[in-house]
């Protein structure tokens, strides 16, 4: 007999945890259902809570939550890597800032920035070089262009391009220099600003040789919710902090349009608080899958179109969790259908793993 069932325990208690029972067999029964799954784990959480005010039953009580928490990862579609899923690929020797911080790959060599400078672009494995920024200036933000050239932004207004070790400053044609901003994207060599409003996007073409013209303004209609990140394919991506967040697209040509993204087959209490430093999107024409970076996890979406003007929703996939690594940014490299996914931070170290997507889920290969 189970000690904790004892005379000093009302009856009425012992009723709540069958009934939580039988509501969180409902819910197994709909893990394909979010829309339903979420009102009978609501259920249960409502019982445990009032089942804690009684200070009783403690063992049960404990057994639900885990249960809920399993079932929440199910509904969710959360993979967690074990140990031997993912590889180190770069460890820092001296203490780095986390944040801010980028991985690049192009041709199978990767590339991390952060504000004490660069390191690579480097063959995992093997060797890698370290540099500073010029002029003892602080990255802020970065992206790379399709040729694997980095753009680098920094505490100065500046930017500066990098390719293969090589430093130019880029110049811009306006009063003031570059404009202020807190984000960057890089498209067919036109060098794009999230401003630090987070509510305009600049453009800035580009001219001769290291000059872009003055800023031109993407977002010609009112933006409500604060901008997250942005990413572009032809089209630029913009991931909002509406609580939750949002997707939209902005197209320019032939006409100017916002459009909303629809997010299919989420779970439940999807990008609930998130925190904007540390919330990204990949969804530029490097990839093929549409990735966001919330709550230190990845997630991965495929977008209804391979044309990026014909994009209105993306689907669901999954996500990838990592325990015991904090990751504060990722890379994608694509090989067919096999994607290489380098992730973590300063921190934990760089990692690796290899995934693919069929039949709608993620697959994770052996990372050697």
């Amino acid at each position: 007999m189970n000690s904790q069932y004892t005379i000093f325990v009302p009856q009425k208690y012992k009723d709540m945890v069958a009934e939580a029972r039988v509501s969180l067999d409902d819910a197994t029964r709909m893990i394909d259902q979010p829309d339903n799954f979420a009102p009978a784990i609501t259920r249960v959480r409502d019982i445990i809570t009032k089942i804690k005010s009684a200070d009783v039953l403690k063992v049960d009580v404990a057994q639900l939550e885990n249960d809920i928490a399993v079932l929440e990862r199910a509904v969710n579609k959360v993979t967690s890597l074990k140990q031997d899923e993912y590889t180190g690929v770069y460890s820092y020797t001296k203490a780095v800032d986390s944040l801010p911080f980028s991985i690049y790959t192009y041709d199978k060599k990767v590339t991390l920035i952060s504000k004490d400078g660069i390191v690579g672009p480097f063959i995992p494995g093997e060797p890698a070089k370290e540099s500073s920024i010029p002029n003892g200036e602080k990255y802020t933000f970065s992206d790379m262009d399709s040729e694997g050239r980095i753009y680098i932004g920094t505490d100065k207004d500046k930017i500066y391009l990098f390719d293969k070790w090589l430093s130019n400053t880029l110049n811009v044609q306006q009063v003031g220099g570059w404009d202020k901003a807190i984000g960057m994207s890089v498209y067919n060599s036109n060098i794009y600003l999230l401003g630090t409003d987070a509510k305009q996007i600049y453009k800035y073409r580009k001219q001769a040789e290291n000059n872009y013209s003055g800023r031109s303004f993407v977002i010609s209609d009112n933006q409500v919710s604060p901008i997250v990140d942005i990413d572009i394919d032809g089209s630029v991506w913009t991931l909002n902090n509406s609580n939750p967040v949002s997707l939209e697209k902005i197209l320019t040509a032939p006409r100017y349009e916002r459009r909303p993204i629809i997010m299919n087959g989420l779970g439940i209490n999807s990008f609930q608080n998130i925190n904007p430093d540390t919330t990204k999107i990949y969804a530029g024409d490097l990839y093929q899958e549409i990735y966001i970076l919330s709550d230190n996890r990845i997630w991965v979406f495929v977008p209804s179109s391979k044309r990026f003007s014909d994009v209105r929703n993306v689907t669901y996939i999954g996500q990838l969790d990592v325990p015991n690594v904090v990751i504060t940014d990722l890379a994608v490299e694509q090989d067919g259908d096999v994607r290489k996914i380098y992730f973590g931070s300063p921190k934990s170290g760089i990692f690796s793993t290899k995934i693919t997507i069929k039949d709608n889920k993620i697959h994770i290969l052996p990372s050697k």
